[in-house]
């Protein structure tokens, strides 16, 4: 009897460890997938309460039409966590500019610029805030009060716009809400000589008689880039020679041993004549460095297409000096000459690349 009794108990023992066996088992894998599921900033998830965010500014005073608002928000939070934007007036639409994620870094800061258009005719106060969810919520789970409207169309830089029946590129918008567009290679230009050197700045800016336009410039460019493109370097000395009235970088330019103190800009100015004639000028070679963009979104719009810029220049070889233009051709910069100090004349060939600044009254 003794004996059925133990023989009884060893088989149940063996039960109970082969179910411990597999209920440890099933615990290490529920435990591992979770672990292999979360981030390493969310092991603590199932344990963690609301977020929260500070805001330097939740109240602002938009003016009829388009406005362009920025808040810095901070994250009171030791995770990265998803967020939304809300705003508590029905007046207005709200959209982001260039938001690239709403997931905000744990204890960062993080700068948001919004587009406010204004549908009334008179200037309106806003409120706008934060709403964070619980961790293991994603974005679509964040629950915003009745009263709020959620923040959630975002315009890019390069989205497109049609105006007047024609597509144009969203380049930039301006602090004071209006917008600058890009177009893709329009109309063709040609220019020639001296006379198409001094000359070429107000030629090509009505060559589409859109207002407000402009042929697009090396400054135009600069302006997104991480460092200038042009440098002038080597200074060269040339006899008996002929140069602009109006010439590109004219100061420190040397002409019959005078140092030039004027200044007129690569992309601006106009003189109306041909050239002259000097005993001596010394003129320095132009360079080009690498093109590289604060943000890719704007290579792609600026080095689409070969074209003219709205820009003059000066290049040099050890027998004469260049004028000419400057333009973007397989994505570099390249001169393009018009005569040089020889007296000889050149035809220029390209096609043109348009901005248009468009006022704040009109909502993308």
């Amino acid at each position: 009897m003794k004996e059925k009794y133990v023989k009884f108990f060893k088989k149940e023992l063996v039960v109970l460890l082969i179910l411990l066996i597999v209920v440890c088992f099933s615990f290490g894998v529920t435990y591992s997938n979770f672990i292999y599921n979360s981030d390493s900033y969310r092991a603590v998830e199932m344990f963690t309460s609301k977020l929260e965010y500070e805001l330097d500014n939740k109240q602002f005073n938009v003016t009829p039409n388009n406005n362009l608002i920025t808040i810095k928000v901070k994250s009171l939070n030791d995770v990265n966590s998803y967020y939304k934007v809300v705003y508590d007036n029905d007046n207005l639409d709200i959209r982001f500019f260039n938001n690239e994620s709403n997931v905000i870094e744990a204890n960062n800061y993080k700068t948001i610029n919004l587009i406010v258009f204004n549908k009334s005719n008179k200037n309106e106060i806003v409120n706008i805030d934060i709403v964070g969810g619980f961790i293991t919520n994603t974005y679509d789970d964040i629950k915003i009060q009745d009263n709020y409207y959620e923040v959630r169309e975002n315009i890019e830089i390069g989205s497109l716009v049609t105006l007047d029946n024609k597509a144009y590129k969203l380049l930039n918008i301006n602090s004071d809400g209006s917008y600058e567009l890009i177009t893709n290679s329009s109309k063709s230009i040609t220019i020639s000589g001296s006379l198409g050197y001094n000359s070429y700045i107000e030629s090509i800016n009505q060559i589409d008689n859109i207002d407000n336009s402009r042929i697009v410039s090396l400054e135009d460019i600069e302006k997104y880039t991480k460092n200038n493109l042009v440098e002038y370097t080597t200074s060269n000395y040339y006899s008996s020679a002929y140069y602009p009235l109006l010439w590109s970088v004219e100061k420190g330019a040397v002409i019959n041993n005078q140092k030039n103190n004027v200044e007129y800009s690569r992309s601006s100015g106009n003189i109306t004549g041909n050239y002259d004639y000097a005993d001596s000028i010394t003129a320095k070679n132009i360079s080009f460095n690498n093109i590289e963009f604060i943000n890719d979104k704007y290579k792609d719009i600026f080095l689409d297409s070969n074209y003219l810029l709205a820009t003059r220049c000066q290049r040099t070889s050890t027998d004469s000096v260049y004028w000419g233009v400057l333009s973007i051709d397989d994505n570099t910069l390249k001169t393009n000459d018009l005569f040089d100090s020889k007296g000889n004349d050149y035809t220029v060939k390209g096609n043109s690349k348009i901005i248009v600044t468009i006022s704040n009254k009109i909502e993308l």
